[in-house]
């Protein structure tokens, strides 16, 4: 029942993550920083997105990450013994898992603490200047498009909307796109901030 309730926030914490990036890449569009920041701060400043952070993001985050971390501690990785695919992918899931969970509190403690929650595209081009914390970004967003895309993949199986071989073979193929295609936006995103 706890691997089904990780599952499940980890399914809203996707939510947001794909939220997240649309509205990264709202940067990309035509008067890019106008749309990115009357979007931040039409979200940011509705009581409605409060209530639906605390409900589907904050508690899900909390239990995900403690019961990951948890899971993490108590599960015995091992590639020499068992080096297929699928478990290459398991140690991936929780390598990632941790890495991201790491960039997520950098980027929260920088963006909501630092610059006291006014993040428009100035504050976030002050930040990505910085070679040292450009290169983090861009671990932590491989690191978490992994997870999501990977997590995506055992969430489909975990839920029994996969089940067949087949079918996770074809949602595999799926969501290795999905992460090559967040690779890519979140990397323009990334380059149009700090040019």
């Amino acid at each position: 029942m706890a691997k089904r309730f990780h599952s499940l926030s980890g399914f809203f914490l996707g939510l947001f993550f794909f939220f997240h990036l649309y509205q990264n890449a709202l940067i990309l569009t035509e008067d890019g920083s106008t749309h990115f920041n009357e979007t931040y701060q039409f979200w940011n400043g509705s009581f409605f997105f409060l209530f639906f952070k605390i409900i589907f993001l904050y508690i899900p985050f909390f239990y995900h990450a403690g019961f990951g971390l948890y899971s993490l501690l108590t599960t015995r990785i091992n590639l020499t013994q068992y080096p297929a695919q699928a478990n290459i992918r398991f140690s991936l899931q929780k390598l990632t898992g941790v890495v991201s969970l790491v960039f997520i509190f950098y980027h929260i403690l920088t963006t909501k603490w630092i610059f006291a929650g006014d993040v428009d595209v100035q504050a976030l081009e002050q930040l990505l200047v910085h070679p040292v914390v450009f290169v983090f970004y861009i671990v932590g967003m491989i690191c978490a498009s992994f997870y999501f895309s990977n997590g995506l993949w055992s969430f489909l199986i975990t839920w029994g909307i996969t089940v067949s071989k087949k079918s996770q073979k074809i949602s595999l193929i799926f969501c290795s796109a999905f992460f090559v295609w967040s690779l890519i936006v979140q990397s323009l995103v990334l380059i149009k901030f700090n040019l």
